[in-house]
């Protein structure tokens, strides 16, 4: 695993002001090593591990940061984040008033967000795949990531409690498996049985605790997929179909057009309009 660092555009002061997102990425972080902040850090860090244990001292506080947990701090405060074992990392930095309004608790000791990793996996996947391909984020694409990152820990993070202890890691199993094989999933009945849970039980717990169906988190993983191959003119709207895991590209034409409100073809036609348009890369299918 290679580390993944986004930097967004410079913030536009009337767009951004509420919330606004200057970096992200992912890191390995091996056994006893500190975890940092990305140098130059303004706002709140929000610091999650996808697998691993993080050990944290905040302020005056000291937490233990599971697989699937995430912290926020405010970057103002003395911190000391140590990797237990060996871990991998993600992490972001919001600013902003609404940043400023829901994470005010971390000013002083940090905030633990018992399903924050979990959450941070899945609002920064497409972000990081993005980056593998070479794109930009804008200045609007990253108040949008910023926003919809602090709803869902706001609304969902702090909803694990020792009860539901083994329901977050079964959340955390199943973005794995959604994030690395997307592609070729034959439906959510396949990820269920992979959890030993029925499907409506899996879609139930999915629902909420991640704020969104498994369906509705698929499809967002194939269509953020299909768009980079669609930058490709050598790729037939079939092939991308196939290659992002679609039973066909009637489907697929419908399917993409519900969530971006185009046909795959007219997409392809205004990314080659396009000078900065980012070269396909089917090996960003597995990150």
């Amino acid at each position: 695993m290679r580390d993944l660092e986004l930097r967004a555009d410079a913030p536009d002061s009337r767009l951004n002001a509420f919330a606004y997102m200057p970096v992200c990425g992912m890191r390995y972080i091996p056994s006893q090593a500190d975890v940092p902040l990305p140098e130059g850090a303004i706002g709140f860090g929000i610091i999650g591990t996808k697998a691993g244990t993080l050990s944290a001292h905040i302020g005056q506080t000291e937490m233990t940061i599971e697989s699937g947990m995430a912290v926020a701090l405010s970057v103002n405060i003395p911190y000391r984040i140590k990797a237990k074992n060996d871990c991998e990392v993600l992490y972001a930095l919001v600013c902003g008033s609404v940043a400023e309004c829901l994470l005010s608790d971390a000013e002083a000791n940090g905030i633990l967000f018992p399903n924050g990793g979990n959450i941070l996996s899945m609002q920064l996947h497409p972000l990081l795949q993005s980056q593998q391909s070479g794109e930009n984020c804008d200045s609007t694409t990253a108040g949008i990531a910023a926003f919809s990152l602090l709803a869902q820990l706001s609304r969902y993070g702090r909803q694990r409690s020792e009860e539901q202890s083994r329901s977050a890691m079964l959340m955390q199993t199943a973005l794995h498996i959604m994030q690395e094989e997307f592609a070729t999933i034959y439906g959510i009945q396949d990820i269920a049985d992979r959890l030993e849970l029925s499907e409506g039980h899996f879609i139930r717990l999915f629902s909420q605790t991640m704020g969104m169906t498994p369906g509705q988190y698929l499809t967002k993983l194939k269509i953020e997929f299909s768009k980079k191959l669609l930058a490709d003119p050598s790729l037939s709207v079939g092939m991308v179909a196939e290659l992002s895991g679609f039973s066909n590209g009637s489907y697929f034409g419908k399917v993409f057009r519900r969530a971006t409100g185009m046909s795959p073809s007219e997409y392809a036609h205004l990314i080659a309009g396009q000078d900065d348009a980012p070269a396909a890369d089917t090996s960003a299918l597995y990150l």
